[in-house]
Formats: structure tokens, C-alpha cells, sequence
């Protein structure tokens, strides 16, 4: 009794299609990868969206401070006087 299968679905252990099987074991790994991959790239622009979110203008806390400087003037001096001129 022959038992017909397709390509896909060769099992990993088989050892008649040496290179089918690692074929299908790459197709297999990479279609993880890829799944993984779109899996983690959302995940992290959910986070980064949560965090801007979190530090938002409302929580934005920085205060201000005015300093005034005032200049103080001293009377001109008195004109010098010539009491031995008179």
C-alpha cells in the first residue's frame, strides 16, 4: 500500500526526502520568524504609544522664576570748593 503525500506534508523525521525535509523545516522556521517578528514590532510600538501617552503635557511639571534687578544711583558729588580764591 503506497501512501500518496504531498510535500507539505512530510513529516521532519522522514529520512527518504533528506532535502525536503529541510526545506520544510526552514519554510517552517522562517514562517515563525517572520510571525514572531510582526508579533514583537507591535507589540513595541503599543508600548512606546502607552509611554508617550503616560507623559503627556499634564504631567509636565516646571516652573518659572523671574528675577528683577534694580540699579540704585548715588547723588553726583558736590562741586569742589575754592575757599582761597575769594
Amino acid at each position: 500500500m503506497a501512501k500518496d503525500v504531498a510535500l507539505y506534508d512530510i513529516d521532519d523525521s522522514c529520512t527518504s526526502a533528506e532535502a525536503t525535509c529541510d526545506e520544510l523545516f526552514l519554510k517552517k522556521q522562517f514562517t515563525i520568524m517572520k510571525k514572531s517578528l510582526i508579533l514583537s514590532s507591535a507589540l513595541s510600538i503599543l508600548a512606546l504609544t502607552l509611554v508617550s501617552c503616560a507623559s503627556g503635557p499634564g504631567t509636565n511639571t516646571s516652573t518659572t522664576t523671574t528675577t528683577t534687578q534694580t540699579s540704585v544711583t548715588a547723588p553726583p558729588p558736590p562741586p569742589p570748593s575754592y575757599s582761597g580764591m575769594h
